[in-house]
């Protein structure tokens, strides 16, 4: 008997609506990459607003790769503002982690 052990995760119906709104099918790497880099973004501006540059600016530099990764595989344009949002927070997080002397 073969059981299969493969987990499906589905988002929440609003959040599938807007994110797969081109062709309404599911792009579970896609979208795991666009809330990936935008949850690094978001740690990042966490971090930069707490004073952790160091840290703040190695998530941003993550979320960043991640980002511009993601924006070449994108099928929907849901997808690439949710990429885009965590370009930009990554971009300002890496901005101020090495204005105030983070990785150089």
């Amino acid at each position: 008997m073969a059981t299969s052990s493969h987990f499906h995760y589905r988002l929440p119906d609003p959040l599938s609506r807007w994110v797969n709104d081109g062709d309404e099918q599911r792009h579970p790497v896609e979208n795991t990459l666009a809330f990936g880099s935008l949850g690094l973004g978001l740690i990042s501006m966490i971090c930069v607003g707490l004073g952790a540059w160091e840290a703040g600016a190695w998530l941003a530099l993550s979320g960043g790769l991640v980002a511009v990764y993601d924006e070449f595989i994108a099928k929907t344009s849901g997808e690439r503002w949710l990429i885009m949002l965590a370009f930009i927070l990554s971009i300002v997080g890496m901005s101020v982690s090495m204005a105030n002397g983070a990785i150089f």
